[in-house]
């Protein structure tokens, strides 16, 4: 139930800004239309999972997680940038309050 919440949490957030959000879209098309066929649920297959039919969905995975990476590197500089402002304020803030004192 968790992995479905986490799949529409994603397709919401590729769709709601889709410019923004390209490599992500195509994460998941390349993940979800290839296996459609697979899973059975329009047709019979006459196999089971097999390799063969997970090839292009385990791209989407790759290209998913490589999203992923891309994605939490962006958040965790700014998060960095952040806090190394905020740093360099506190300094500048004891500066001034010495100054203040002498």
């Amino acid at each position: 139930l968790s992995a479905y919440a986490a799949l529409g949490g994603l397709v919401y957030k590729g769709l709601s800004r889709p410019i923004e959000n390209r490599g992500l879209l195509e994460a998941l098309a390349w993940g979800a239309f290839p296996f459609v066929p697979a899973s059975m649920v329009f047709t019979r297959v006459g196999t089971l999972i097999a390799e063969r039919l997970l090839y292009l969905p385990s791209l989407g995975f790759c290209l998913l997680c490589g999203w992923l990476v891309f994605y939490v590197e962006g958040w965790l500089h700014v998060r960095v940038r952040v806090h190394e402002r905020v740093e360099a304020f506190k300094a500048k803030e004891e500066t001034r309050r010495r100054a203040k004192q002498a």
